[in-house]
């Protein structure tokens, strides 16, 4: 059985106690209120037993971010490493997902995090402008199990790190899956082209009409977000579909 230490002895900590009692044995506990037991283990403050925690894992268990960000800071000062040495409870006996990449990977990430099934299995957390971080934390990408990036160039406008330089850092059990660097709002990539200035009009006089819209009743700040809508709506068209239109097809 696994020996470990359990950091912060208040309702988080109670849960994560309870849950896993029958599968780590726990040495003993850290809090800021301390020199009491929990459990019948002794609660320690973090200077009594700093010198101590590089002999066994750490689990964090507190309530907010505010104090997860000071716990983490207080072990990386004592030279100490996430995933490592120690790790947020919530984490615990889950695979860890990294992803790199702009709104597009932000949104897949937010739907992992929604499907049951693999919040079961994998904790997700996701970089892009504080991409710093990750790579300032190499232990997060040696313990990596999945990564999913976007097919970041090298010398972006942006000045981030190219996907080249993240992924030589991975380890050789992780799965990697690299994304095409979506442009625009193609979110059907890539049959989804930008009109000629022909088409546009044509499909803006056919859907920005009188008939089609009744500007009469909306406000002038609604008229300029429905124009800017129709404009960055009406710019596209999926060449698939124009395709089998054109071929005798029709809409339904």
């Amino acid at each position: 059985m696994k020996k470990v230490v359990l950091y912060g002895v208040g309702l988080d900590g109670e849960k994560f106690y309870c849950k896993y009692k029958e599968q780590y044995e726990f040495v003993y506990a850290v809090d800021k209120n301390s020199g009491r037991f929990f459990h019948n283990m002794p609660v320690y403050s973090f200077e009594e037993v700093k010198d101590d925690l590089n002999n066994y894992f750490t689990y964090v268990a507190v309530g907010s971010e505010k104090s997860w960000k000071e716990v983490r800071a207080a072990f990386e000062g004592i030279g100490l490493a996430e995933y490592k040495n120690f790790l947020s409870a919530e984490y615990a006996n889950k695979k860890l997902a990294i992803l790199y990449g702009n709104c597009h990977i932000y949104q897949i990430m937010r739907y992992l995090q929604a499907n049951p099934a693999f919040s079961r299995e994998y904790t997700v957390q996701y970089y892009f402008r504080d991409v710093g971080e990750l790579l300032a934390a190499n232990n997060a990408l040696e313990m990596c199990d999945l990564f999913i990036v976007q097919d970041i160039m090298k010398n972006n406008k942006f000045g981030l790190p190219s996907v080249e330089e993240v992924t030589g850092r991975l380890s050789e059990k992780c799965i990697c899956i690299k994304i095409p660097n979506l442009y625009g709002c193609n979110l059907f990539f890539p049959q989804l082209k930008p009109c000629s200035e022909i088409d546009f009009e044509k499909r803006r006089q056919l859907h920005a009409n009188k008939n089609a819209i009744d500007f009469d009743r909306i406000s002038e700040a609604g008229k300029e977000k429905v124009t800017d809508l129709l404009a960055n709506t009406l710019m596209w068209k999926d060449v698939c579909l124009e395709g089998l239109y054109n071929a005798g097809g029709g809409y339904q």
